[in-house]
């Protein structure tokens, strides 16, 4: 198993409070629409365990972790029973959800990364990789609460401080930095940029209609100018 599952601090440190931050963020937005423990359940699993089954999936270097350590399931299961029992509580914390969720962002994006480097990917396929094991799990909670995954609608950043976070993760690990001083900086980064969106109402960019923007300045200044004699 040791050639599949790679040792060292980010699989051991960083995996499981990946899992419980997501889960938890999974169970809480089922508080939130209101769904049974079943719901809970199936959110809390797949919003902790989603992106690293889709990240395993894409490296395709044996069966995925989470099917190899029995721990996985047993941090699920306890987060979504916190939920479960605490809901009331929970629900009314509006921000705490969110921060819960920054943090599974935070969590998911180096730990994806961190899997791309030990299996000797460049830098731009790591980064990619903890990207989508950043926002994977939220994008199958999305999808199966029935809304339109919020990483892809206008809005408060969500994607763009993964890929910054992970992209100063494996700058710093490639670069000779320690393993726990590369993932703690990425992890602050992503929660930095995060709290900056969340405060200062930073919001993603939306499509340019750059043709029809040429269009109207075009017609105002012909407008000012009056016509050509």
């Amino acid at each position: 198993m040791n050639d599949i599952v790679p040792e060292g601090l980010p699989s051991l440190y960083l995996e499981i409070p990946a899992i419980v931050a997501g889960a938890l963020s999974g169970g809480l937005h089922a508080v939130e629409r209101r769904m049974d423990a079943v719901g809970i359940a199936w959110l809390a699993i797949a919003t902790g365990l989603g992106g690293g089954l889709l990240r395993d999936a894409l490296l395709g270097s044996g069966p995925a972790l989470v099917l190899l350590r029995s721990e996985y399931l047993l941090a699920v299961s306890i987060a979504a029973a916190l939920v479960f029992f605490f809901a009331p509580f929970l629900a009314r914390m509006r921000l705490a959800i969110e921060l819960v969720d920054a943090l599974a962002l935070g969590f998911f994006g180096i730990v994806g990364a961190e899997r791309a480097l030990a299996l000797g990917l460049p830098i731009p396929s790591a980064i990619l990789l903890g990207t989508i094991s950043g926002i994977g799990g939220s994008i199958l909670r999305d999808v199966l609460a029935n809304e339109v995954p919020r990483v892809m609608l206008p809005g408060r950043l969500h994607a763009l401080p993964s890929v910054l976070g992970v992209g100063l993760f494996a700058s710093l690990s490639t670069s000779g930095f320690a393993a726990s001083t590369s993932a703690l900086a990425g992890i602050a980064a992503t929660l930095a940029i995060w709290a900056l969106g969340r405060f200062l109402g930073w919001r993603g960019p939306s499509p340019l209609d750059v043709v029809g923007q040429l269009r109207d300045r075009l017609a105002r200044r012909t407008r000012r100018d009056g016509p050509s004699e």
